[in-house]
């Protein structure tokens, strides 16, 4: 994946996650989460997805962990961007 791509799909998904959550920052929401919890649950689910194509799925695309991997990055720049 180019990193013009990459960021092509941060900003995609990053606009995919306001329409979903109808946020545009995570202190818009009742509760104000940490952010380190979140951006650890979608690093958990880069993990679970290298061990399901290490050892479950070894002949697997690898299209998933690439959508993973651009969930962290969008937490991240998203936690990046949040502004009290």
């Amino acid at each position: 994946m180019k990193f013009q791509d990459v960021i092509e799909a941060v900003t995609e998904e990053r606009a995919s996650q306001i329409r979903k959550h109808n946020l545009t920052r995570w202190h818009d929401l009742e509760y104000d989460p940490d952010w380190f919890l979140v951006l650890a649950e979608e690093f958990g689910e880069v993990a679970r997805e290298i061990e399901n194509i290490r050892f479950e799925r070894p002949n697997a695309s690898t299209e998933q962990l690439r959508h993973e991997l651009v969930q962290v990055i969008t937490v991240a720049s998203a936690w990046l961007s949040d502004e009290e």
